[in-house]
């Protein structure tokens, strides 16, 4: 949805700033702060956007401030939107209509705010720009220390966390209604490889046609590789139901934040554009040195893009950050007012009914992928270089066939090339070295009689990410 030009469901268009994504997508709403928060997380990241239909028939999500109480002396109203303070401030005795009006107008005048406000009869009811039963993760908060005698309700569709002077709620006292699709959307995607995509829809149906996409790219006739970024900021249990149940897939990311006051669409929009900028440099390209933290996201910090939480209540414990991992999500976590993402994982998780962690981190799904697309750079050149093909390797003293004319060894050594480069690059293990060839990961290519062309296939191992060592300390008696 959105108030812009950019026509929805079929066109995607590259940005350059802010001022192009408002452009595209209207002030404030979920794609323009989308981009936002791409930007804040990778300012310099190629950025292409597209907007989806809201659903026939859906409604805003609206929260409610019912104002209560006199002024005694001064006061202020603080508000928490997105992250953003928004703060009223009133004289002595003012009344409640200049309260509540002024508290509507701050609303309205906060830069990119998702919401407008407007008051009548005690009452500020806050509307969402967007139309979505997803517009009710919003969660706003008050803090009503300095409002002078001033009682303010705040009320959404639940209450978060509430701690003294402080309450968090969901959006959602009435609307917050509606389904999009990204169905058609989807029909207009596979034409090139975006490589990293941040979806707004992290609903189990949306999720599931993402997934299957995402896979018709990857398959060998077509050979484009995306992986998807997920957001979300509900409970552990609701977080495990998308990542281990819905997705279970290597090519999705979902990454949580308990409570968390930047919506979930923005979260999967930061990460979408951090993960896109960093793991670029994943090449495997020859003397680029070990670029294994290209994939490396340990205490990754998201300030850029991720309010921290509000309530140290909401922060995981270990036991429910290791839950998540588990279950294929990645936990985000605040230390000292700022966000860090505890480790990242793909969402894969599960062989049937078992644990399965051949495909944990990210690094090794990028890997893989990166592999690929080197290998399929090398296969260009190859090509160019050798336009016959011979159906056979010469055999022990046989004559080699003339320069031009490829052969499956030859080919063999071309990929020899690409696998140095990415073991050079700390990014596969050696597997395949004369000194160190493994028998379970052979790659020797031979020539298919019947498809005409030289085959193979070829096993790799991905350096994985170090996160934590074991080490115990004895004590020994003087």
């Amino acid at each position: 949805g959105g108030s812009g030009n950019l026509v929805k469901d079929v066109e995607i268009r590259q940005v350059f700033g802010l001022s192009d994504a408002i452009t595209a997508c209207g002030d404030g709403y979920e794609l323009m702060l989308m981009a936002q928060a791409a930007l804040k997380a990778a300012p310099n990241v190629s950025l292409y956007l597209m907007a989806i239909s809201e659903a026939v028939g859906a409604a805003a999500a609206t929260v409610t401030i019912t104002l209560g109480g006199a002024s005694t002396a001064a006061g202020t109203y603080l508000l928490y939107i997105n992250g953003v303070q928004i703060a009223t401030s009133w004289a002595s005795g003012a009344s409640q209509g200049t309260i509540g009006a002024a508290i509507a107008a701050s609303i309205n005048a906060s830069p990119h705010c998702p919401f407008t406000a407007a008051y009548s009869t005690g009452v500020v009811t806050l509307t969402s720009l967007q139309k979505s039963a997803r517009q009710t993760q919003w969660i706003i908060y008050q803090d009503v220390t300095g409002t002078a005698g001033v009682t303010a309700g705040l009320a959404g569709s639940s209450t978060v966390n509430s701690s003294g002077n402080v309450t968090g709620v969901a959006a959602g006292a009435a609307g917050g209604t509606g389904a999009d699709s990204v169905t058609t959307a989807l029909t207009h995607v596979t034409s090139q490889r975006w490589a990293r995509i941040g979806v707004a829809q992290n609903d189990t149906t949306n999720a599931a046609l993402v997934k299957a996409t995402l896979a018709a790219q990857a398959a060998v006739t077509v050979q484009m590789y995306d992986q998807a970024c997920y957001g979300f900021n509900g409970s552990v249990a609701n977080t495990a139901t998308l990542s281990q149940t819905t997705l279970n897939d290597p090519r999705s990311t979902v990454f949580a934040c308990r409570n968390c006051e930047t919506h979930p669409a923005l979260i999967a929009a930061g990460w979408a554009a951090a993960r896109a900028a960093k793991e670029a440099n994943v090449t495997g390209a020859p003397g680029s040195g070990n670029q294994i933290s290209g994939v490396d996201y340990d205490n990754y910090n998201t300030s850029a893009w991720i309010a921290p939480q509000r309530f140290a209540t909401d922060v995981y414990l270990n036991t429910e950050a290791n839950t998540l991992l588990n279950a294929g999500a990645s936990p985000i976590t605040t230390i000292n007012g700022a966000t860090f993402c505890m480790r990242g994982v793909v969402t894969y998780c599960l062989n049937g009914a078992s644990q399965d962690t051949r495909c944990l981190d990210i690094g090794d799904s990028v890997i893989p992928d990166q592999f690929a697309i080197a290998l399929q750079g090398a296969w260009t050149q190859f090509r160019a270089q050798n336009p016959g093909v011979a159906n056979f390797d010469p055999t022990s003293g046989a004559p080699y066939p003339p320069d031009g004319i490829a052969y499956p060894a030859l080919w063999d050594q071309a990929k020899r090339v690409v696998l140095g480069n990415f073991r050079d690059a700390g990014l596969i293990n050696d597997t395949f070295s004369t000194a160190n060839q493994a028998p379970e990961y052979p790659f020797k290519s031979s020539f298919n009689t019947s498809a005409n062309r030289i085959q193979g296939a070829t096993t790799i191992v991905p350096i994985r990410v170090q996160h934590q060592l074991s080490e115990i300390i004895n004590q020994a008696a003087a």
